[in-house]
């Protein structure tokens, strides 16, 4: 499924660490069926990021290859 982003919804996000890891190198998340740059996301709360991860919801946000 593409999106005017230019990006598709990826994997979910597994762990806090993985987390962390996409955070600091700036990639961007879907949250839902949301797509969120990391200048956004990195603002939520700890709580709301963990909570994300828990149910599901957050993933990776993979870029399309045209």
């Amino acid at each position: 499924m593409n999106s005017r982003s230019g990006y598709y919804k990826g994997p979910k996000v597994e762990t806090f660490v993985e987390f962390a890891n996409r955070i600091q190198a700036r990639k961007p998340f879907y949250w839902r069926h949301k797509f969120l740059a990391a200048g956004f996301i990195e603002h939520w709360s700890v709580i709301m990021i963990l909570r994300s991860i828990k149910c599901g919801v957050l993933r990776t946000a993979e870029k399309v290859d045209l």
